[in-house]
């Protein structure tokens, strides 16, 4: 069974709005390691990688699996009426936007944003997919 966890607080004060997880785990081995936690703690949903997915390509499916569990649970869970959890996944998208710049060699805040960009740049994946 995945061990339980949390993405920690999100937070909306007016205009302002922070994601839980910004500028936390900011260099690619250890956003890809918080990815490979999400993966893991979502075992149900995800327990075929393990199985089915060749090794050289694993990381990269449990990264980009953790961006849809990330954006899921911000319109899902979140701990805000609609509008807030709509405003949580707008900031989700301008970050997205920012790690897809230039080719995928942005500065996003968020360590799933990190290893998602590893992996698009890595396989030429456009933004559009997002």
């Amino acid at each position: 069974m995945g061990e339980k966890f949390t993405w920690g607080i999100h937070s909306i004060d007016g205009e302002r709005i922070h994601l839980a997880g910004w500028d936390t785990h900011n260099d690619i081995d250890s956003a890809q390691n918080y990815c490979t936690k999400i993966a893991k703690a979502h075992y149900e949903n995800f327990l075929i990688t393990n199985y089915f997915t060749p090794k050289h390509i694993r990381q990269h499916i449990e990264n980009i699996y953790a961006f849809c569990r990330y954006a899921d649970d911000l319109g899902d869970d979140a701990p805000f009426d609609s509008e807030g959890r709509i405003a949580l996944l707008e900031t989700w998208q301008r970050d997205l936007e920012e790690a897809a710049r230039d080719g995928w060699n942005g500065k996003p805040r968020h360590p799933i944003l990190i290893a998602v960009a590893h992996t698009s740049k890595k396989f030429n994946i456009p933004l559009k997919p997002y």
